[in-house]
């Protein structure tokens, strides 16, 4: 591992907590969230510099002011850990040492930490005047040591919550400024590892962003269209309005001159080919519009036929996602820095997000199941998918929503409610965007026209 130490022993926090003497790993027979095992991790995370009384006090259970209870607490969690030691299997010499008003983990053999070699590296990210290459070189290096999230095991304890926070802001403003240098220089395959990287350690973090803005400079479409896919699904709110479409738009209102030696078409329709075409096809939200539009296009000039089909769930998850409806009479667990009240209502909107998105991804396979190969759908919003039906008339609607509604019955769809709209995309020819459910997606192109409804038009 990356900075272990040869004599001595290694801990390593970040992404997950492991404890090593030179290349022996030191399994901690204890459950992480007990007193002492925190203790142990606190004289561990300050190596050889120790662990002032009162920051292990903070570690103790109080009951009222009793400062007196609080110590003989400490004692008692220090002899536990004192008795628990032998038995890992430690080399010799004296542990849980006290010495001057502060406790070290062992005075005997070096104490090392991944977190110890970020903290060296801000102090000097720290100091006044540091640019250029050096600064960049510290940044890459902080990058790289940063392996995830502190403690994952402890989420919720306060001083771990604070810790973490701190090393993840660091990493962020060290990826940021090391993205704005490559960038700079053209570098985008190094900020397409980086980003890539740290969409893997925090991905609600937005790094997503970065990488497809990588994608797109180095002409890597494809990628980029399946990266825009994936990371779609992590936000809420749906596709239309963020950083993600931001991106695609300006790549797609980019004007991009291409030329093509006979040699350089072949294969190219086999590269374009999809692999299976046995099923709807299932494309992003900036997709859907060109294709949407294609097909109005086609229709005027072959009086073609179209559907556009609107599939919305409603309930009760969806409704505690969006306030919060908290459960009475649970509390936090010990250590989370919120009152009762804030750490139910989100337990309870996290909850209700999960069985949002189970049901959702009931409805797609409904979806794959019910329409035809020739079919696009799209995720419209956090509770909707949009689908485009070619060929069909509202004359065969009726019947689709009918295999739809079965379907979804069939697929044991009972928590939420499926409501299911249907339109004839030649009917917005005659039509400005509207204010009701039937106009919910006024993407017919007029003549000197435009018009397209945003994401969240119907979100519920």
């Amino acid at each position: 591992m990356q900075g272990r130490t040869e004599d001595g022993f290694y801990a390593r926090f970040l992404g997950g907590f492991s404890l090593y003497y030179k290349e022996r790993e030191i399994k901690v027979g204890m459950g992480l969230r007990s007193r002492p095992a925190q203790c142990l991790l606190l004289l561990l995370k300050a190596g050889d510099a120790g662990v002032e009384r009162k920051e292990l006090l903070g570690l103790v259970r109080t009951v009222g002011d009793d400062q007196k209870r609080q110590l003989n607490n400490l004692y008692q969690h220090m002899h536990v850990l004192r008795d628990a030691l032998p038995g890992l299997g430690l080399p010799e010499g004296r542990y849980i040492v006290l010495r001057q008003g502060r406790y070290y983990f062992t005075m005997d053999h070096r104490v090392a930490t991944d977190i110890g070699r970020l903290d060296d590296l801000i102090r000097q990210l720290r100091a006044e005047g540091l640019n250029g290459p050096t600064r960049r070189e510290l940044c890459m290096a902080y990058c790289r040591g940063y392996g995830g999230e502190m403690l994952p095991q402890l989420a919720g304890e306060g001083w771990v919550t604070i810790e973490a926070a701190f090393y993840q802001r660091w990493y962020s403003r060290c990826l940021e400024e090391l993205c704005s240098d490559l960038k700079a220089g053209g570098r985008y395959e190094k900020i397409l590892e980086l980003c890539q990287t740290a969409s893997q350690l925090h991905p609600y973090d937005g790094w997503q962003v970065r990488v497809l803005e990588s994608l797109l400079a180095m002409g890597r479409y494809k990628e980029a269209e399946q990266a825009y896919r994936d990371a779609v699904w992590l936000f809420d709110g749906g596709p239309g309005s963020g950083p993600l479409d931001q991106v695609m738009a300006r790549y797609r209102q980019t004007p991009r001159r291409v030329s093509f030696g006979a040699s350089a078409l072949v294969g190219l329709g086999q590269g374009l080919a999809e692999e299976d075409v046995g099923a709807p096809y299932y494309c992003s939200y900036p997709s859907f519009q060109d294709i949407y539009r294609i097909v109005a296009r086609m229709g005027e000039r072959q009086e073609g036929k179209g559907l556009l089909l609107l599939c919305t769930l409603r309930g009760q998850p969806l409704r505690a996602a969006h306030c919060g409806t908290a459960s009475r009479g649970e509390g936090p667990p010990d250590g989370i820095g919120l009152v009762a009240g804030e750490w139910a209502e989100a337990s309870s909107r996290a909850a209700a997000r999960k069985a949002l998105e189970q049901e959702m991804a009931r409805l797609e396979q409904v979806l794959e199941d019910g329409l035809r190969a020739c079919d696009v759908y799209t995720r419209y919003s956090r509770n909707q998918y949009l689908g485009l039906l070619t060929g069909a008339g509202p004359e065969d609607a009726e019947r689709i929503l009918a295999r739809l509604e079965q379907g979804w019955r069939m697929a044991g769809g009972r928590d939420m409610c499926l409501e299911l709209a249907a339109e004839g995309i030649e009917d917005h020819s005659e039509e400005g965007a509207g204010d009701g459910e039937g106009d919910f997606c006024g993407a017919y192109q007029q003549s000197g026209k435009r018009h397209l409804a945003g994401a969240g038009h119907l979100a519920g």
